[in-house]
């Protein structure tokens, strides 16, 4: 997502692994910096240069939001309502030029109270903040949503719709870009294979999960690029949450185990923390240095998977290596209170929303406390 490196191609299948030291004795300690926005803000993605997008609860956890942007240094700006009309909206990514992406709903239908009717479009806000519709482009009567963005301003995002004829939801990937227009890798008719994209990184190649053409609960690691076209990983139960100019693409599988997989090498399980061998970890984010952040849930922890030179990781959970100011609020309970890292950016900063909830905690539960920036310290 969003990550300025060398390129190399995800059918190439090359593992990269950070410099020797990761699984030395010095390992990393942080700095930490609360983001200055209100508890209803929650970011979803982070740049290069610290800019954050995300989304703004209106009225309590209701799906009632619209979309946000924080430049670096600033405060953070709604994005204006649509015109003679209320709009849910949510940003999920942003690239380093400040190109924004997500969804809107424009005029939603409240069917119950904080529960409003589908009709999400592909939302992609440039860096004046004009916004650029996309939907013209796109089939008529598809839902769509916008995933990720690179730094070469090419969007990808998923398009589903109903179809009566397979009597289920059909999900194709697209890619955009000003340059060369809309792309469908797997077309857009019901027939042919189905995918959900999740990321696109500098080279254009696209990461995403596909599903089962035999109708099974399983699923396929989804790749393509415009020169290779799609390619799928061996069969396996997986969520795909990111990838990195390397080839890397991470996620959870169905066990709850986190995962890191290459075209070349496959899937390759990250370690659990230590006694722990059956707690459920998940994969959220990776940057170009190869490593991991996400959250393995037994302690309600936000963990970072270290990479070294002979191809394993070291988990590392992330409060125990930060230096917390005396003046800062509380930000780790045992019970009842979840650190989940959204972003880590590849001089190693990582972007987490502190959520709260009455246990046991889970993605449906929670509510966002403050989200705070860890810095690595020299």
């Amino acid at each position: 997502m969003t990550k300025p490196s060398a390129l190399t191609a995800i059918a190439a299948g090359v593992l990269w692994f950070a410099a020797a030291g990761a699984h030395a004795d010095d390992l990393p300690r942080y700095n930490i910096e609360r983001v200055p926005v209100p508890p209803s803000f929650q970011p979803s993605g982070m740049n290069e240069r610290g800019d954050i997008v995300g989304f703004k609860m209106r009225s309590g956890w209701t799906s009632d939001y619209v979309a946000y942007r924080q430049l670096a240094g600033s405060t953070p700006q709604t994005v204006a309502d649509a015109p003679g009309g209320k709009e849910m909206s949510q940003l999920v990514a942003v690239n380093d030029s400040g190109l924004a992406v997500g969804y809107v709903n424009v005029d939603p239908v409240e069917i119950e109270p904080g529960l409003f009717s589908d009709g999400f479009r592909v939302d992609v806000v440039q860096a004046d903040g004009q916004r650029i519709d996309l939907s013209p482009l796109l089939p008529e009567g598809v839902d769509s949503f916008a995933v990720d963005v690179n730094n070469r301003g090419d969007v990808a995002g998923t398009m589903m719709w109903w179809s009566t004829v397979a009597c289920d939801y059909v999900y194709k990937p697209f890619v955009w870009s000003e340059s060369e227009g809309m792309r469908f890798p797997l077309g857009t008719g019901i027939d042919g294979p189905q995918a959900h994209a999740a990321a696109i990184n500098d080279a254009g190649q696209l990461a995403g999960r596909a599903i089962d053409p035999a109708g099974s609960e399983s699923f396929y690691i989804f790749a393509w690029d415009a020169q290779r076209g799609a390619r799928y990983s061996e069969r396996m139960i997986v969520g795909v949450s990111d990838a990195n100019n390397l080839g890397q693409v991470v996620g959870v599988t169905l066990n709850k185990e986190a995962y890191v997989w290459t075209a070349g090498g496959g899937k390759k399980r990250l370690p659990r923390p230590d006694g722990q061998p059956n707690t459920r970890c998940r994969a959220n984010a990776i940057n170009d240095a190869g490593v991991i952040v996400g959250t393995c849930t037994n302690t309600f922890e936000a963990v970072a998977w270290l990479p070294g030179e002979d191809g394993s990781y070291r988990i590392i959970e992330l409060w125990k290596h930060a230096d917390v100011p005396p003046d800062f609020p509380i930000w780790r309970y045992p019970k009842g209170e979840r650190p989940v890292p959204a972003a880590i950016a590849n001089d190693g900063r990582i972007l987490l929303t502190n959520y709260i909830g009455d246990p046991p905690l889970s993605y449906g539960n929670m509510y966002p406390q403050f989200s705070v920036i860890m810095t690595p310290k020299p």
